[in-house]
């Protein structure tokens, strides 16, 4: 793999991952003040707008061609059920659970690099791949929590977490592949704004009130600000670089979700999360060397 796309790679994998990371933290800090379903579809809204913001302003739409429209709309209907899956998990699952098994998606990204686009990968850096891989699944659950959990109580909730898993692994896949042929901007666009319009269709069909949350509108203006970046520093990685090094590192936002959490709500982690920040680092000193 050429220096000049490995750090490339990285970069953008990398700005992604914090990006994401604080907005995994913001998001749970919300989520306590509203509900989830409403948060995300307002940030759906909000990093619509912000991006068709800057399209107008400073970027010429590519001629896309028309079966795309197609692919763009499923891959909507992806994010959306995929979220809502997640969702579905938690609420009938364990969240010990569901969030590793779901946090394994880069898998699919990855394999999709390696597969689809034929990009190379060495016996060294498939390891650091995978060390980062293994360390988001061991970072994404406290162990104790897990230990309590029954099998009868755990089971439920898996299909939805693979579910999941399938889900976000095509949507972010498919953004990386898209991204080379169409460029790494419209494409995140249109499916911000197919995911809105079916967000916002599925809850008017449940009745669900969707009025704008007024007392979290500056952390959700912030929130939908950084996600804009996260999304959009995904993808300029994955136009230009190989999506089975990017995936991987935006996939590992948890890390920093952790470490701000030790930071600035003085949480304590377990074992196995030291276990998996250490597998983070050492996967991406493995890619950096």
């Amino acid at each position: 793999m050429p220096f000049s796309i490995i750090y490339f790679s990285m970069l953008f994998g990398g700005l992604s991952m914090l990006s994401y990371g604080i907005v995994d933290y913001m998001g749970a800090l919300l989520a306590r003040k509203e509900s989830v379903v409403k948060i995300t579809l307002w940030y759906f809204i909000i990093t619509s707008i912000i991006m068709a913001a800057i399209g107008l302003a400073f970027i010429t739409p590519p001629i896309i061609p028309l079966y795309y429209v197609v692919v763009f709309a499923m891959l909507s209907l992806i994010s959306v059920f995929a979220f809502l899956s997640f969702l579905k998990g938690l609420q009938v699952g364990s969240i010990s659970v569901i969030t590793p098994i779901a946090s394994a998606y880069p898998i699919i990204i990855v394999f999709a690099g390696v597969v689809l686009l034929r990009e190379m990968i060495t016996i060294l850096f498939g390891a650091g791949i995978a060390l980062i891989v293994l360390g988001t699944i061991l970072a994404s659950f406290k162990i104790k929590d897990l230990m309590k959990i029954r099998v009868k109580q755990a089971m439920p909730g898996v299909k939805y977490a693979l579910i999941t898993l399938v889900g976000w692994g095509v949507l972010y896949a498919s953004v990386g592949i898209i991204s080379k042929i169409l460029g790494w901007f419209y494409p995140i666009l249109i499916i911000s704004v197919g995911s809105a319009i079916v967000l916002f269709l599925y809850l008017s069909i449940k009745r669900v009130k969707m009025t704008f949350p007024n007392q979290i509108k500056s952390p959700l203006f912030l929130y939908g600000i950084i996600g804009t970046a996260a999304f959009l520093f995904y993808s300029i990685g994955t136009s230009r670089g190989d999506i089975a090094v990017v995936g991987p590192l935006a996939g590992a936002a948890p890390l920093i979700a952790i470490i701000l959490a030790m930071t600035l709500k003085r949480e304590r982690i377990e074992l196995n999360q030291a276990i998996g920040i250490a597998c983070i680092i050492l996967g991406i000193l493995i890619l950096a060397a």
